[in-house]
């Protein structure tokens, strides 16, 4: 028999959390992330130990190893999600396993999923694989369909024991998928050297025929059935279109570029060779390249990228309608910007004023390179600060910087460099993308005191006067600024267990609520970002049943621009007579976002349980990562996070149910003011 589609609809669950989703083969298991426990490009569903084995392999140095840990979901997937969808009538999933005292069963499975429904799917269950077992090659097949949204493959283990996988295989109608290419692909070499295109002081025709060319390209990149599968290089399509936007027959000219394409049909692609879709409907941004060699004066390339990421938020941001400025306005805004750039420096900071306009925290610029870190300092002051009361104050001190300077936490910061602060927060915000405030003031925090000095120079007033004070400055990479020795869980007095995701290993939760179910009451600290995925782990604790606590809103291959939300909301827990009768604190603030907001969501539906702390990042739902010309990096939140009443996440973020902020005297007196707060509603109830 078939796995019951509810622990299905688990596996796909358990993924909603803010980790990119671009998926990399890596099918022999030889490469690991840094931590060693995953092999690359693949993921992990529930909650069983798995990690490499340079012992037991089939072939190469490294094998999977997946073994079954005690309490939560009785199996664990190891599972990836393949770049594409595929013609072709079967696919199929060969690899080899090794199992040893499996009380179950083990297999390699797929699955095939449709706009959230399963349409195709294989998990060996009626094979019976169990006991211990040598390595063995293993296949398994499904009937293909092109118009699959996603597609896992993996392996699994239901029950005890522990297996290895290794050489996984993967094919369409017999030819490896590592060896299916497109038109598209070939089609690399023509604008190698550069887009050949310059535009000296456009003029305002010009510009409007840039704006009309840059729209019509992304829809056509879109909506086009030839363009979705796969015949053209819309990059080379565009710098082969825009010598047009000079000509005094534009129109004419552009209506010639389009019917180049062949016929359109909207609303009849079933498949993208430029989108896809991820493990939560978040939408996957593929075939993007990042133009490592691009020329920082080229206009065609610069042009590229505002087109690439304007018709990525035009259509597929599910928050789009939460952008103050009008998304038209802002392209025809950034094209003269984006023309001016001469320099490396100018263009990406030009691009990341642009990510800033979508007011999306998880919109960050990254892998920027060393003139965008020079720009903001590839120093910093070892010192710690935070919005407090309005004022920005000194938190921490690292690397024993106090002793030198005779700083103090609870110092206010006033001046840097002789510039008021708050000059320096407005230069430096532009470039920042943030969901609300509260995250602004976090990330421009961060960057107040970098530097290309060997120190900086801060007026601090301790509440009496000022004193302007010399802070040595060290390199980012010797500051950890997000160091917290801050244990996974603890007592606290008066019998009530403190829990901090932010520090949990890997299915430690049970254990925890194994201890913890007799407490009193429970502080659940998610100011912080979950080291492990536990909403539905420590949902079922805490939840007497089944319980709606969230909706999704996701974007469309077929009506680029439209976003459906689901027709039920997602339920955390189980039927559970023996669920957490204490009350149950839980601990917000600016630092709570993605993953942290939607656990917070999920647990606060819980009985006797309320939300202590200020307003969250504002920024729910996974992540879509997006190249961009140059070289860097940004992302978008690609799902649309809503409560069961359609009420907006974003932006607005988690509202405490009692609002509790820090203050300066509190902070000099090493008082928690929020986890005192929530301390005396889980002891009195007030």
């Amino acid at each position: 028999m078939a796995m019951p589609v509810a622990m299905l609809l688990l596996f796909f669950l358990n993924t909603i959390n803010a980790q990119s989703v671009k998926p990399k083969f890596n099918f022999d298991f030889e490469q690991y992330e840094k931590n060693e426990q995953l092999p690359a490009g693949w993921n992990v569903w529930e909650n069983y130990k798995i990690g490499k084995d340079t012992v037991v392999v089939y072939s190469g140095k490294h094998a999977v190893k997946i073994q079954a840990t005690e309490g939560g979901n009785p199996y664990g997937v190891l599972v990836t999600t393949l770049p594409d969808s595929y013609e072709g009538k079967e696919i199929r999933l060969e690899g080899y396993m090794k199992t040893d005292n499996v009380e179950g069963f083990a297999g390699l499975f797929i699955r095939l999923d449709k706009n959230g429904s399963i349409v195709a799917f294989e998990n060996m269950e009626k094979e019976g694989i169990a006991g211990t077992n040598d390595w063995k090659k293993y296949s398994i097949a499904v009937p293909n369909h092109p118009d699959a949204s996603t597609i896992y493959v993996g392996a699994l283990l239901s029950g005890k024991g522990q297996i290895w996988l290794d050489d996984f295989v993967i094919t369409v109608d017999g030819k490896r998928i590592e060896t299916i290419s497109y038109p598209a692909d070939n089609d690399i070499t023509e604008f190698a050297a550069g887009s050949g295109f310059t535009m000296n002081k456009p003029t305002p025709q010009q510009l409007d025929n840039l704006y009309e060319l840059g729209k019509t390209w992304g829809y056509l990149k879109y909506h086009h059935p030839e363009i979705a599968a796969g015949k053209y290089n819309m990059d080379y399509a565009l710098f082969r279109a825009l010598p047009i936007v000079k000509s005094p027959k534009f129109a004419t000219d552009k209506e010639v570029w389009i019917a180049s394409f062949g016929k359109m049909e909207p609303g009849k692609i079933k498949r993208s060779y430029y989108l896809g879709f991820g493990q939560a409907d978040n939408p996957v941004f593929k075939n993007e390249a990042a133009y490592p060699d691009m020329k920082w004066a080229d206009d065609g390339y610069k042009l590229l990228a505002l087109f690439r990421y304007w018709n990525m938020i035009e259509y597929y941001f599910p928050y789009k309608h939460l952008i103050e400025k009008n998304w038209d306005s802002v392209l025809k805004k950034y094209i003269p910007k984006v023309l001016a750039a001469q320099d490396e420096l100018t263009y990406k900071l030009t691009m990341m004023q642009l990510v800033s306009e979508i007011q999306d925290s998880h919109g960050f610029v990254f892998s920027a390179g060393k003139a965008v870190e020079n720009f903001f300092g590839a120093n910093i002051a070892p010192v710690e600060l935070k919005a407090i009361e309005g004022k920005i104050v000194v938190t921490r001190l690292l690397n024993g910087i106090g002793k030198t300077t005779n700083l103090k936490v609870g110092d206010i910061i006033t001046k840097i460099n002789g510039v008021p602060v708050q000059k320096v927060i407005d230069d430096k915000k532009q470039y920042l993308a943030t969901s609300n405030k509260a995250t602004e003031i976090r990330d421009i925090s961060r960057k107040l005191l970098r530097t290309n000095a060997a120190s900086i120079s801060v007026t601090v007033n301790n509440g009496k006067k000022d004193e302007i004070k010399k802070i040595a400055s060290q390199p980012l990479k010797e500051v950890q600024f997000f160091a917290d020795d801050t244990p996974s869980h603890k007592m606290l007095e008066g019998n009530i267990g403190y829990i901090y995701p932010g520090a949990l290993q890997r299915g430690e939760i049970i254990g925890i609520m194994e201890k913890f179910k007799t407490t009193k009451g429970l502080v659940i600290d998610l100011r912080c970002y979950p080291s492990d995925f536990i909403v539905f782990s420590l949902g079922g604790y805490l939840m007497p049943k089944p319980t709606d606590f969230v909706k999704f809103a996701a974007g469309s291959l077929e009506n680029p621009g439209s976003f459906k939300m689901s027709d039920k909301a997602l339920q955390v827990g189980r039927e559970n007579p023996d669920y957490y009768k204490g009350r149950i604190a839980i601990l917000v603030n600016e630092t709570t976002q993605s993953n942290a907001e939607y656990t917070t969501m999920a647990l606060q539906v819980a009985p006797n349980a309320k939300v202590f702390g200020s307003q969250t990042a504002g920024a729910d739902g996974n992540v879509s990562e997006i190249d961009l010309p140059g070289n860097f990096k940004t992302m978008i939140t690609g799902l649309g996070v809503y409560y069961p009443d359609q009420r907006e996440t974003q932006r607005i973020g988690i509202v405490p149910d009692v609002e509790v902020k820090p203050t300066r005297n509190g902070l000099m007196n090493d008082k928690d003011e929020v986890l005192e707060r929530a301390l005396r509603y889980v002891a009195s109830a007030k």
